[in-house]
């Protein structure tokens, strides 16, 4: 996470905030993970007895990971982290109300790689099932036997 600014001196001597600059980013699981493992290691060198509850997060980081896909993950683990300098908890205790505020998302970036072929896999129950239909919903109206625009109830190959 970078946020804030820092200082700098400009050419005809003035001071000057300037955004502060990220070297690495962490957009990728592979890349936090190794991070945290780094992270880990130097929290459970003072002898503090975290090393389950930190293998434990990491555990629902990356687990949040594979099932919501994109970045949503990383929103979680930042809200976290500040949630724990301001009041520490149990590291493996999931904070409910972010980890469904992730889960919830729809990112742009996970449905762009998913395959178009099992849109079908990802269809809207109560249209399956002639409920009706939600404004916003963020599942296909298609039927979830073969992907056609009627619903499973009605389809002729069930």
């Amino acid at each position: 996470m970078c946020s804030g600014s820092e200082l700098r001196l400009n050419s005809d001597g003035s001071i000057v905030t300037k955004p502060k600059q990220c070297k690495y980013r962490l957009n990728s699981i592979e890349k936090w993970t190794d991070v945290f493992i780094i992270f880990s290691a130097i929290i459970t060198a003072k002898g503090t007895c975290k090393k389950q509850e930190l293998l434990h997060y990491m555990f629902n980081i990356r687990e949040c990971a594979a099932r919501q896909g994109g970045t949503t993950w990383i929103t979680y683990d930042e809200q976290f982290k500040l949630r724990q300098a301001q009041s520490p908890q149990s590291w493996s205790l999931i904070n409910n109300d972010l980890w469904w505020r992730c889960m919830l998302v729809q990112d742009n970036s996970a449905q762009a790689l998913q395959p178009t072929h099992a849109k079908h896999k990802y269809s809207c129950n109560d249209y399956n099932n002639n409920v009706g239909r939600w404004p916003n919903c963020r599942f296909s109206y298609s039927c979830s036997h073969c992907g056609a625009s009627h619903p499973a109830l009605s389809c002729p190959t069930k």
